[in-house]
């Protein structure tokens, strides 16, 4: 019975090395002709298409708020209401994710967080003594 695990063994292990040796081959090509082929080319291309990306990031960041440091003061807000919050208040913000219609804020669109920011915002300043 060992003799016949060991030959399926030894059979599996020659099997693997062939494979193996079949894949590395194949790629090796493939990647020489990704290469060497179109690496003339790509070189011209992505410099023009980088040039307009960054112009379209700082028109996205001046033309509005911060989308990212909104959502963090969200989280906050909602960790707040979830932890220190009355029932009324927990309940009126369960109200606000339902107006939304999203379950959690992490759910949010970005085209929602300002005016779910600013509703958050008096809501809370209904229930807590808020610092500017």
């Amino acid at each position: 019975m060992l003799d016949k695990f060991l030959v399926l063994l030894e059979r599996f292990v020659a099997a693997h090395e062939l494979i193996a040796a079949n894949f590395a081959k194949p790629a090796a090509v493939e990647l020489k002709t990704v290469v060497e082929g179109p690496a003339s080319e790509p070189e011209q291309k992505p410099e023009e298409e980088e040039e307009p990306a960054p112009k379209a990031k700082a028109k996205k960041t001046k033309a509005g708020p911060d989308l990212d440091t909104l959502r963090e003061e969200i989280k906050d807000a909602a960790l707040k209401i979830s932890t220190d919050g009355t029932d009324d208040c927990c309940d009126d913000f369960d109200d606000l994710l339902d107006a939304y219609k999203v379950r959690n804020v992490m759910k949010l669109k970005d085209e929602d967080i300002e005016d779910f920011h600013a509703d958050l915002k008096d809501l809370a300043a209904k229930y807590f003594e808020l610092e500017d």
